[in-house]
């Protein structure tokens, strides 16, 4: 529902619990699994990003030798730690975090607060009707105000 109002005034002696919305519906079902603590779920993927790059260096040894002999030692060491270490060791903990993560369940809203949408403008005589055809197409489920404020 969309109701469109031409002054700016707002009473906000009017508002009440309801429209800064209801209670949130209780959470479906017991919890599924065990629970990780935040701090071990961090200790675990750091642990998981260090043996993937204890993994990276044992693998590209090879590499490294194959590479000093031509650039030397430095600079063989400095292209492949950002090149193969410090970006592995990146991925492995972003994916080890995102494995680790297990979302809560999505809870159902009972009631969406209401919303009032201050629209402040100055010759937009042009525009304001693009701008008040776009909120009515808005999709949000609670009740819309529109207040058009001519600030000129």
């Amino acid at each position: 529902m969309l109701d469109q109002h031409t002054s700016a005034s707002f009473d906000e002696g009017s508002a009440d619990e309801s429209t800064h919305g209801g209670p949130a519906a209780p959470r479906q079902g017991p919890r599924r699994g065990f629970y990780v603590p935040l701090r071990a779920k961090f200790f675990l993927t750091i642990a998981f990003a260090l043996a993937w790059l204890a993994a990276s260096v044992w693998l590209s040894l090879p590499w490294l030798r194959e590479l000093s002999a031509v650039f030397g030692v430095s600079l063989a060491v400095v292209s492949i730690v950002f090149i193969a270490y410090v970006p592995g060791f990146m991925n492995a903990f972003l994916m080890a975090s995102i494995l680790g993560d297990r979302r809560p369940a999505r809870r159902v809203v009972a009631a969406y607060p209401d919303l009032c949408v201050l629209v402040a403008c100055y010759n937009e005589q042009d525009n304001i009707a693009d701008t008040l055809v776009s909120l009515s197409l808005q999709d949000y489920p609670g009740r819309v105000d529109v207040v058009v404020i001519d600030d000129g």
